[in-house]
């Protein structure tokens, strides 16, 4: 049974290294009770994160916060013994007063750190879902325009870019939209592999600083890759169980 909550848990928080990715992908493409997991796994923690996400929009009674800052715990008589009730609950006032400071007490936080914060993912999942049954219209201007797509969203965006080649990769280049996530604009490039499936890089300003390790998630029933470098936000997203997702992220990496 553990084997249907450790790893998954594990991909869902980025933890897996390479290899056990890569394995993992392989099982999920024969596992459908795998499969089935690690969706249950991230719907839940997609609605935690929700649940969390809109407490922290609430107000603070003022009450509630007058009681947490005048909070002082008992002094510890004896530091070798194991820690009490009243010593834990000061320490979760402490980080309480910290948190709801940290954000306002219910004010809403700033685009760049609603940008940076993962919900944007969530808004290019929903797209994703919709522009990837298109056909015609599976893209707002071609592949043959590359020029002016990289001039028009780098601008539009503020993320200057050059479009991969991804062919390496099995994927062919199709064209590019603009989405908005989180209240900001975002450029979505988009690719397809031989069985037509559609994979998309997407990107959005974003001032956190640099973390180039590869983020692994699931969100909607797609495959997630993401990170952050020189003040903008990426994500590769892709059908689950395409192939090599984190070696395509790689390659986007090092020519974006």
């Amino acid at each position: 049974m553990t084997e249907y909550i450790d790893r998954p848990s594990a991909y869902i928080d980025g933890e897996l290294t390479e290899p056990e990715l890569r394995s993992l992908e392989a099982e999920l493409e024969i596992d459908p009770a795998l499969r089935a997991a690690l969706e249950e796994l991230q719907m839940a923690n997609d609605t935690a994160v929700q649940a969390f996400e809109e407490m922290l929009s609430e107000p603070v009674p003022p009450s509630l916060v007058a009681a947490i800052q005048s909070y002082q715990p008992p002094a510890a008589s004896n530091l070798n013994r194991a820690p009490t009730t009243a010593w834990l609950i000061g320490i979760a006032a402490s980080l309480l007063v910290a948190l709801f400071l940290g954000y306002g007490m219910g004010v809403s936080t700033s685009q760049s750190l609603v940008a940076s914060s993962g919900g944007w993912l969530e808004d290019i999942a929903d797209y994703h879902a919709v522009y990837e049954g298109q056909k015609r219209h599976l893209v707002e201007v071609p592949a043959s325009e590359s020029d002016h797509i990289e001039t028009w969203l780098g601008k539009t965006v503020g993320v200057a870019f050059k479009t991969p080649d991804l062919s390496e990769k099995g994927l062919t280049y199709r064209g590019a939209r603009l989405l908005a996530a989180a209240g900001k604009p975002v450029a979505q490039l988009i690719y397809t592999d031989v069985s037509g499936g559609v994979i998309a890089l997407c990107m959005i300003a974003a001032n956190k600083p640099d973390q180039p390790d590869l983020a692994n998630r699931l969100i909607n029933g797609y495959q997630m890759t993401s990170w952050h470098s020189n003040k903008a936000g990426y994500v590769v997203v892709a059908p689950v169980g395409q192939k090599d997702i984190e070696g395509i992220a790689k390659s986007v990496q090092r020519q974006v």
